[in-house]
């Protein structure tokens, strides 16, 4: 599907985020997430704002969008279907499977080592 988008898609997209509120004027630098630093931490702080901000799930879609620089703004770039709207938990899960919460190889093993097969499981399972 990728593929670049139509004049009309951007400028649907240009219109709509000139018409969020002006909170977006006022997101601080702590909002942005260059995916070098923690996801968790980053995810914390946006929630602690939408939340101030009592955003709806659209603008923590349109704000969560914007909020991504340098590495991570490419993953997101790459990932999104320009051609689908996602919603907020998609673009979440999206930027979630690439930066956040990575396993440390030690817990990795343990849990590859402490695995056993269930009852009523087969060996596909």
């Amino acid at each position: 599907m990728g593929g670049n988008m139509g004049v009309a898609e951007v400028g649907q997209q240009i219109a709509r985020l000139q018409s969020l509120p002006k909170a977006i004027q006022s997101l601080p630098k702590a909002l942005s997430f260059d995916g070098k630093g923690s996801w968790q931490a980053f995810l914390t702080r946006f929630l602690n704002f939408a939340s101030t901000f009592e955003w709806t799930e659209e603008e923590k879609r349109d704000y969560l969008c914007l909020c991504p620089t340098d590495k991570a703004s490419e993953c997101y770039a790459l990932t999104s279907d320009r051609h689908v709207e996602m919603t907020y938990e998609e673009v979440v899960e999206k930027l979630e499977k690439q930066f956040g919460y990575p396993t440390m190889p030690e817990t990795a093993m343990i849990t590859f080592y402490s695995s056993c097969q269930g009852e009523e499981e087969s060996l596909n399972d």
